[in-house]
């Protein structure tokens, strides 16, 4: 009589080769799939940012804040901002920090214009909790590139006023002439 063979499953060496062909798989893919990850919450953060400046803008323009007179600014810092989402959270899942994370709004005065017209630049600075954001760079040309992820220091709030011409266009190539002063949240021109 002739025995059948009956063989029914893997042997130990098939699952062994399955086993380290998935890891060396795993082992690329899980980069990969992080660093797609990462980009995409820093091209979140950054529509994020536009979000904050462009509701300034609307609030400007409704009147809830007042335009800044030639040659001065108005600061907001983004927790007093209502965004659609709602959310207070960076795309990294932690709060931002409400001392370093404003827009400015700077009357550079370019259209020639006097009194409060003028040419109105909006600069945004955003750092969450752990670090994670840019310094204050100018609206329109922030990118994912600007996302530093952890150690970010940045320019609070509070020494806004402080900052110097030279210091902005250092931090966003562009001139300006305008003279920081005090300020409040909200309606806020400069005191001199």
């Amino acid at each position: 009589m002739k025995l059948v063979k009956n063989r029914k499953g893997f042997t130990l060496i098939e699952l062994l080769a399955v086993i380290v062909i998935l890891g060396i798989l795993m082992a690329f893919a899980i980069p990969s799939i992080q660093g797609i990850i990462r980009n995409s919450r820093k091209n979140t953060y950054v529509s994020t940012a536009q979000g904050f400046a462009n509701q300034v803008r609307y609030n400007l323009m409704s009147g809830e804040y007042d335009y800044p007179p030639v040659g001065q600014f108005i600061a907001v810092k983004t927790d007093t901002i209502e965004l659609e989402t709602g959310s207070k959270n960076s795309t990294f899942n932690h709060p931002y920090k409400t001392d370093q994370s404003y827009v400015v709004v700077i009357n550079d005065g370019a259209s020639g214009n006097s009194g409060s017209e003028g040419n109105y630049v909006y600069f945004v600075a955003m750092v969450d909790d752990a670090g994670n954001g840019f310094t204050i760079v100018e609206e329109n040309t922030i990118s994912s590139a600007d996302i530093k992820l952890g150690g970010v220091s940045n320019t609070t709030f509070s020494t806004i006023a402080a900052l110097t011409k030279t210091t902005l266009q250092a931090s966003c190539d562009r001139t300006l002439s305008y003279s920081g002063t005090n300020y409040t949240k909200y309606k806020s021109y400069p005191t001199t």
